[in-house]
């Protein structure tokens, strides 16, 4: 291990620690360097630093400029290109996210960790209340017909990769890499649902998210939901 860190250290060339403006060119960078070995000498370093800030000032209108124009031009356009280009000219990153506050029903800003939760619970149930009052009561162990290993393996193929889990942690990329074991596993699990009537507590669940509709938004109302459930409900729900 000691000597494969040292072939490391010897043949990667090392990153500079900190990372020059963009518009920085090569007689600024000399003046910088020169700067810096002028430390000890007080009036060139001075006279030395007022003519960097003045060519750095130059050189960076000179170099925004042309950025500016380009964003204008893509601003109705393509705006992917405009906030990655906005993102590049400021060297910051755009972030669209919610302060973490939300409001009450009321209207009271709510800023305690135990209360939050509670808000976004109260505003769910509200959002998805129906009128059932209690669930039907499925009918168990009653022959029907046979879910078929060629639907289960249809709906599988169909499933993009990428997604999010549901409440079971389970991504669809593992019951792909099973193959025809994993589409044997999931057939047998389906039918023995059917058959039993009974499904699987972590099959009955989602889970909700929240994405700001607009950057520090605090109302419910202004958020999306996301209800994320388990790839096994999705491929039931399919076949």
């Amino acid at each position: 291990m000691k000597n494969s860190l040292e072939v490391i250290e010897k043949n990667v060339p090392k990153k500079d620690k900190k990372e020059h403006k963009k518009w920085i060119n090569k007689e600024i960078h000399d003046l910088i360097e020169e700067r810096r070995k002028s430390k000890n000498v007080e009036a060139k370093y001075k006279d030395l630093n007022r003519n960097i800030k003045i060519k750095c000032n130059a050189a960076k209108e000179e170099w925004i400029n042309p950025q500016c124009h380009e964003i204008e031009q893509k601003l109705n356009i393509d705006s992917k290109f405009m906030h990655a280009k906005i993102k590049d000219v400021s060297g910051k990153k755009i972030k669209c996210n919610s302060s973490g506050c939300i409001k009450s029903k009321d209207g009271t800003i709510l800023m305690e960790k135990k209360e939050i939760p509670n808000r976004w619970s109260e505003y769910v149930e509200n959002l998805f209340k129906d009128d059932i009052c209690k669930k039907p009561k499925m009918k168990k162990n009653i022959k029907g017909p046979t879910i078929l290993k060629e639907k289960v393996e249809d709906a599988i193929k169909k499933m993009t990769n990428g997604k999010a889990t549901g409440p079971d942690n389970i991504p669809v990329e593992i019951i792909k890499a099973f193959d025809n074991l994993g589409i044997d596993l999931t057939t047998k699990l389906l039918n023995a649902i059917c058959g039993s009537g009974t499904i699987l507590e972590d099959l009955c669940k989602s889970v909700f998210m929240v994405l700001p509709k607009t950057p520090g938004a605090t109302e419910c109302e202004l958020h999306s939901t996301v209800s994320l459930m388990s790839h096994y409900t999705k491929i039931l729900l399919h076949v």
